[in-house]
């Protein structure tokens, strides 16, 4: 019997039909996760993609069809914890997620935001999600992690939900990155 160990989990991936994120999809899947591929030119590398995968690689329920709506919906699963990290934050990319963040902070999940480095634009928009928690939310559940300066900063974007749910790709926390496809 082959080990599933990731069975019952799910696995997003932005970017799902470049080179990377088809091997992400591959690793977690063979691993046993439910994983949600997206594209945004690669339609056709995407759905051969999923084709060729192991297990259910449906959209699972709950998961809607934008970058945008699929972040939401992880940030709304959380039920402890929620961590993120992109290098790249806007103020219109950041106004989609303020409501869910607030929401999930009143729900008591701890979130954690790795803060970009370097980034004027991204300080003013953790601002704004500051405010917007204070606000709607509660601020004693938000808390910003500082990464060393010289410390190298991965394009890479993650959102984790509980250790059971994570939104990985390359699509920045921007008007323009939250405007992805899903399959």
């Amino acid at each position: 019997m082959t080990e599933a160990p990731l069975r019952g989990q799910v696995c997003v991936v932005i970017g799902g039909s470049g080179a990377i994120g088809s091997a992400i999809c591959r690793h977690f899947a063979n691993a046993g996760a439910t994983c949600v591929v997206t594209y945004n030119k690669g339609e056709q590398a995407a759905k051969e993609l999923v084709a060729s995968l192991p297990g259910d690689v449906r959209l699972p329920s709950g998961l809607r069809r934008t970058t945008a709506e699929t972040l939401i919906s992880v940030v709304t699963f959380a039920v402890r914890r929620l961590r993120f990290a992109a290098p790249f934050i806007d103020p219109t990319g950041i106004s989609v997620m303020t409501d869910a963040i607030a929401a999930a902070t009143s729900r008591g999940v701890i979130v954690e935001v790795f803060e970009p480095v370097g980034s004027e634009l991204s300080t003013v928009c953790l601002s704004l999600l500051q405010s917007d928690v204070r606000n709607a939310g509660n601020p004693d559940n938000l808390t910003f992690v500082r990464t060393k300066g010289d410390a190298p900063w991965p394009h890479l974007k993650v959102i984790a939900a509980d250790s059971s749910m994570a939104y990985i790709g390359s699509a920045n926390i921007t008007g323009a990155g939250l405007t992805g496809r899903n399959l």
